[in-house]
C-alpha cells in the first residue's frame, strides 16, 4: 500500500518529537545526577568542618617535656633521640590535610633554616621586620632550645615529610613577669588553612598552665593576616601604634577579669 504524502510526514514529525522527548529526559537525568554529586559533596564538606571544628579547639596538655591532647584522638606517642617519650598530636586544616604537631627540640635547627629558606620575602619580612637570606645558626640554635616553661615553641610537620617544620609559635617569658612575647611563622602554602590559629591555641593553653597572663606581639600594619589571627583568639586585647609598628596584649585569664570586677 502506498502512503499518502501527510501520513509520511505525520510519522516523520512524531519521530522527531519522540526523540526530542528522549534527549530531554537524558538532559534531566545528567542534572539529576550532578545535583547527587553535588549534595554529596557539600555533605561531605560539611563533615569535614564538623571535625576540623572539634580538631581547633582540642586543648593541649603538656607535663615536663611532653605534650599530650586532652582528647583521645591521633595521640602518638614515641620515643626521640634524648630518649624520652614525646608525644604528637593531628590537627585536621580547613582543606582537609591533617599535620603533626609536637614540641620544639634541639636538633629541629637545621629544619628551621630550611623553613627560612623556603618561605617568600614577604613572608619572612612580615615575621623579622627586615629581608633575611638566611636564619644564622646562632639564631636557629637558639629558637630551637627552649625550656618548656619561660620558652616554649611548637612545630607543625610537613605530612609528606615529618623531617621538614611547616610552621611554629613560640612564646617567650619578659623577665619575672607573667608577660610573654608571642611569634609564629608558617610556610606560605599552608597558610590561610587555620593552622597558625590551631597552633597558638595550643600554644596559649601551654602558657596559661605556666601563669603567662598576657601575650605580646609587635605587628607591622600591613600583615593583616597576623592581625586577623590575633583578633580572632577573641581575648580581651589592648593595641596601639608605635613607631609604625603595631603593638597587641592579649589578656589570657579574661575569667580573673570577670571574677574581681563582679567581687565589687
Amino acid at each position: 500500500m502506498i502512503r499518502s504524502a501527510s501520513g509520511l510526514l505525520s510519522d516523520r514529525i512524531i519521530g522527531l518529537y519522540r526523540a526530542f522527548l528522549e534527549s530531554r529526559l537524558r538532559v534531566l537525568g545528567s542534572q539529576l545526577g550532578a545535583e547527587e554529586v553535588l549534595t554529596e559533596r557539600i555533605g561531605q564538606r560539611l563533615a569535614l568542618v564538623g571535625v576540623y571544628l572539634d580538631l581547633f579547639y582540642a586543648p593541649f596538655r603538656f607535663y615536663s617535656d611532653t605534650t599530650v591532647s586532652d582528647e583521645g584522638w591521633e595521640d602518638d606517642v614515641r620515643e626521640s633521640e634524648g630518649g624520652w617519650e614525646e608525644h604528637r598530636t593531628l590537627l585536621a586544616l580547613t582543606d582537609g590535610t591533617c599535620v603533626s604537631v609536637r614540641e620544639i627540640r634541639p636538633e629541629d635547627a637545621r629544619a628551621l633554616q630550611r623553613l627560612v629558606d623556603r618561605s617568600s620575602d614577604n613572608t619572612i619580612r612580615l615575621r623579622y621586620f627586615s629581608p633575611m637570606k638566611r636564619l644564622s645558626d646562632e639564631m636557629a640554635r637558639r629558637f630551637a632550645e627552649v625550656d618548656g616553661k619561660d620558652r616554649c615553641a611548637l612545630v607543625a610537620l610537613d605530612p609528606e615529610d615529618e623531617e621538614e617544620i611547616i610552621a611554629v609559635v613560640r612564646y617567650d617569658r619578659e623577665g619575672n613577669t607573667n608577660r610573654a612575647e608571642y611569634a609564629a611563622l608558617v610556610e606560605d602554602r599552608f597558610q590561610s588553612l587555620g593552622l597558625g590559629h590551631s597552633l597558638t591555641r595550643a600554644l596559649i593553653q601551654a602558657a596559661r598552665e605556666r601563669g603567662i597572663g598576657d601575650f605580646e606581639a609587635l605587628v607591622l600594619p600591613e600583615n593583616k593576616g597576623m592581625i586577623r589571627l590575633l583578633r580572632s583568639l577573641e581575648f580581651p586585647e589592648r593595641a596601639w601604634t608605635e613607631d609604625g609598628i603595631k603593638h597587641f596584649s592579649l589578656d589570657l585569664f579574661p575569667e580573673r577579669a570577670s571574677v574581681s570586677s563582679d567581687s565589687h
